[in-house]
């Protein structure tokens, strides 16, 4: 299948006649503007027919699903992975920023905290605001694509305390194990009876200073609650972090992804809301979607899911257009790596941007496989890895990559099988289609 454009660049219904498609851009009637999923422009004027067309969101924290369809037919269907290391990289910058206003002549520089975005209504924590702008990117892309008539989105409401025990009602919701406590810390060394869970001593016999340790990391999604902390003495908790010590405790499940789920569910629905309009259809939830995919047989991954939040369920499905998008980070800014070397030298985290005429993660063929050029060394040995970043072969000469596209922040694979190439070159491109 190929999208298709007209002259002025909005979306018309897609085409499967892969021969009109091929004598178009012989002839100079068309233009290819996307690779994958390949789209032309018609460079001149066409009808404008158009028929109902419904994309279904399914909104999640790591995985986002897309299918969008008419009542006959599925026309597009892909799973988008969600960046998770935004938090993480925030974290390093801001401890190394604090490390370096510390060693600074700075220290008597006023606070600024107060003009930060944090205190701002509405605001959201960086990374659940990527993950909501990266719903948001999805939506726009597929609208360019696709004449969207009506945006369908899947959200959930979790209650993190009935996750943990389903049990709790009423007001036991207020009655939790840190209601008559002052905070998290004095709860948890009374728990411990006042005792290093690691080695025993205790703050009233043998006079430690005791602390309290997260089990799963804040960076990691851990949380301040009382099952994701223990009590330790400080010379246990120093050895642990400087890795001179293993401690064994269970860690508690993450809920991070539920958090993220609750904090962005509003926003996203607003943002969409005041991009389209009348064309947002309103939301849908879980249970429901579970419901129909049941009933219809239907198998549960992300794809398949946003098939049965658009509706459509009679549609027929096309195995053809299903596609792997993966948002990636483009460029590092960290200028040294944190580790030093010997001599006291730190090794330069930035590379070269261009190695043999190659970027990092510039789209390219091996061997007649799609990859993407990983790893880049001088001597013109690079590494080829696949969209969800897997090696599939270290150690390959540059020569034998061709180069499809520069990089960017999204990588994308079509799931399917048989393609066919066009050889017909416009614009300094190559397009390809499927036969089918």
């Amino acid at each position: 299948m190929v999208y298709v454009l007209d002259r002025e660049g909005r979306p018309l219904m897609p085409t499967e006649r892969t021969a009109w498609v091929a004598y178009a851009l012989k002839h100079g009637e068309a233009k290819v503007v996307r690779r994958e999923p390949f789209t032309i422009q018609l460079l001149r004027d066409s009808t404008k027919y158009l028929q109902a067309v419904t994309l279904g969101v399914d909104v999640g924290s790591k995985h986002i699903g897309l299918c969008a369809s008419t009542e006959a037919k599925e026309l597009y269907s892909a799973q988008v992975e969600q960046r998770d290391d935004v938090s993480e990289l925030l974290t390093a910058r801001r401890e190394f920023r604090r490390g370096r206003r510390g060693r600074s002549h700075n220290w008597y520089r006023p606070a600024r905290w107060r003009n930060r975005a944090n205190t701002r209504e509405g605001h959201l924590p960086p990374s659940i605001r990527h993950k909501a702008d990266s719903h948001i990117r999805a939506i726009k892309f597929v609208c360019k694509m696709l004449p969207v008539a009506r945006i369908r989105l899947e959200i959930g409401k979790f209650d993190s305390q009935k996750i943990a025990n389903p049990k709790i009602q009423g007001e036991e919701y207020q009655q939790g194990a840190l209601a008559n406590w002052e905070n998290l810390k004095a709860y948890a060394k009374w728990r411990d009876g006042y005792k290093c869970r690691a080695c025993g001593k205790s703050k009233h016999k043998d006079g430690v200073r005791l602390e309290v340790h997260h089990i799963r990391r804040k960076s990691d999604g851990g949380t301040d609650t009382p099952d994701n902390v223990v009590t330790l003495c400080d010379a246990c908790h120093k050895a642990h972090h400087q890795g001179e010590r293993k401690l064994k405790f269970s860690r508690p499940p993450e809920h991070k992804g539920e958090a993220h789920m609750n904090a962005m569910k509003d926003y996203l629905c607003d943002e969409v809301h005041g991009l389209y309009g009348e064309r947002f259809d309103g939301v849908t939830y879980g249970y429901i979607t579970a419901i129909a995919r049941r009933e219809h047989g239907i198998e549960k991954t992300h794809a398949n899911d946003a098939f049965c939040i658009v509706g459509n369920i009679g549609a027929k499905r096309n195995d053809y257009n299903r596609y792997l998008h993966r948002f990636v980070r483009r460029h590092n800014r960290m200028l040294y790596r944190a580790t030093m070397m010997k001599g006291g030298i730190r090794k330069s985290a930035q590379t070269a941007r261009v190695v043999r005429g190659f970027r990092h993660l510039d789209e390219a063929k091996w061997n007649g496989m799609l990859c993407w050029v990983s790893s880049r060394r001088t001597n013109g040995s690079f590494k080829a890895v696949d969209v969800d970043g897997s090696c599939i072969k270290d150690g390959i000469n540059w020569k034998r990559f061709q180069r499809l596209r520069n990089t960017g922040t999204v990588l994308t694979k079509r799931l399917d099988g048989d393609i066919k190439r066009i050889s017909i070159k416009s614009n300094d491109l190559i397009g390809e289609t499927n036969n089918k």
